[in-house]
């Protein structure tokens, strides 16, 4: 604050105290000074060059000389990727879904409400994952959509289930699915999750989802999916998902290969990833901050974009590979260096739009259209699934979504963007919670019902510990 000239006038600890309060305000642009200062009782010539100074390009970028951003890739000595004996064996829990009996009996059950409507059915196919059972079943092509859902209906009073989930049609417009909760959840272990063979043989830029209704691991490469949208309820489960995320990806890359922002509001959930060497700046908590770090990636994205026109490379692989290539010859320029992957974690996205929707949702959108070819992936996190938040240009911009449990079925809409699609497809206020998903990406043909993977603090501690004790 050594450009303000008022620092002769006024005392320094009233210029700060009033330059802290005005930084919690959001946007300065539209704020009311006589109500400020009357509220207040500060001096207005003060107050009024405060805030030309915080909405300076100066002071933007005194910020952004402070946070120290760690672009490059350092060409250090690879450090040892942790191993996975630094987390928990969990105890064998045993499969929680339904007994053959219950299934059976469950079938029965169907199979006569089916009959009584006059529907024509058979099971085609049974599921079982760690938190619900799946049971396809196909139908009479000429079965009507009103038909069904009174059906359906019924189904839920007759199994006194009202969590049963209906997807219809799945596939073939003439099968419909039940996913019916089990009698207890079985823990997924991050663990066994990546010493799965399906995360062995995953690229470096991947990380584990969770499980499927049929019990298979489902893996993310963010690199080929590169942006995430991720909402539901507090306490449904997204936080653990993100530390899921962040561990799988501690577990197979190295600091060289990828770049951190983790923008964490709430100060708590991501604090603990605070200097490990994948950081490319510490752990951002102030909104403000949070809104110049991302106008700080998009610079980079330019940057990087202008580094791919020199080396007329296509993208961040090409580019990579030529800047190797020179430098086994010796002849790579001082001012070149190879790009490592940024992931960008954003927790809570309601906050920063809270303080400057017009800034977040311009960098969000020009972070997500244009990153890939550059290697920047974004993955916005939100309680508040409503389109003040998930504005139709944020909605746009995030191809892949998961949704956890949420409270109405608009909300549901929102994340998943499905309003309008199918015969009905019960959405995430219909989920379990702990951790009960629905998963969307250009690679699937319909949202799909995943368990995520638990993790505990403990564990989360031991590889943090690990990684910050290595001498890069």
């Amino acid at each position: 604050m050594d450009t303000l000239r008022t620092t002769c006038i006024h005392d320094i600890s009233t210029i700060l105290d009033l330059y802290n309060r005005l930084l919690k305000i959001g946007s300065l642009e539209a704020i009311d000074c006589d109500h400020l200062i009357s509220t207040w009782n500060y001096d207005k010539s003060l107050v009024n060059e405060i805030i030309a100074y915080i909405n300076s390009t100066a002071h933007k970028q005194s910020i952004i000389r402070q946070m120290d951003y760690k672009f490059r890739a350092n060409s250090v000595e690879k450090i040892m990727l942790p191993d996975t004996d630094l987390l928990n064996v969990l105890e064998g829990s045993p499969y929680g879904g339904l007994l053959e009996d219950d299934l059976r009996l469950n079938i029965e059950e169907l199979e006569k409400v089916l009959s009584s409507y006059d529907i024509k059915g058979y099971v085609k196919e049974i599921g079982k994952g760690p938190a619900v059972t799946r049971v396809l079943i196909s139908l009479e092509e000429s079965t009507r959509k009103t038909k069904l859902w009174r059906f359906f209906e019924d189904i839920r009073e007759r199994m006194d289930l009202l969590d049963i989930r209906m997807e219809a049609p799945v596939k073939e417009g003439s099968t419909f699915a039940l996913e019916i909760p089990n009698k207890s959840l079985q823990t997924v272990s991050l663990r066994d999750a990546l010493e799965s063979e399906e995360f062995r043989n995953s690229s470096v830029t991947s990380f584990i989802v969770g499980k499927d209704v049929n019990n298979r691991i489902v893996i993310h490469d963010i690199a080929k999916l590169s942006n995430i949208l991720i909402a539901g309820n507090t306490g449904s489960g997204k936080t653990m998902f993100l530390h899921s995320l962040i561990m799988s990806l501690l577990f197979k890359a190295i600091p060289d290969e990828i770049g951190l922002l983790l923008i964490d509001t709430g100060v708590v959930d991501l604090a603990v990833y605070n200097g490990i060497p994948y950081l490319i700046t510490p752990v951002v908590y102030e909104p403000r901050k949070a809104i110049l770090s991302l106008e700080k990636i998009v610079s980079e994205i330019i940057s990087r974009y202008e580094a791919l026109i020199q080396f007329n490379a296509k993208d961040i692989a090409s580019y990579n590979e030529k800047i190797s290539l020179q430098f086994t010859t010796g002849t790579t320029p001082e001012t070149q260096w190879k790009m490592k992957r940024l992931i960008i974690v954003i927790d809570d996205l309601h906050d920063l739009m809270m303080y400057g929707s017009r800034e977040v949702e311009y960098c969000i959108s020009l972070i997500a259209q244009t990153g890939k070819a550059v290697g920047v992936s974004v993955v916005v996190v939100t309680n508040h699934p409503n389109t003040s938040v998930i504005t139709q240009t944020i909605d746009l911009s995030l191809s892949s979504r998961i949704a956890f449990c949420v409270s109405f079925e608009v909300d549901s809409q929102t994340i998943l963007n499905t309003k309008g699609s199918g015969w009905t497809k019960d959405g995430a206020d219909m989920l379990l919670g702990n951790g009960d998903m629905l998963y969307f990406s250009q690679n699937t043909d319909a949202p799909m019902r995943i368990q995520g993977v638990y993790v505990s603090d403990e564990e989360i501690e031991r590889v943090v510990t690990y990684l910050k004790d290595q001498d890069l």
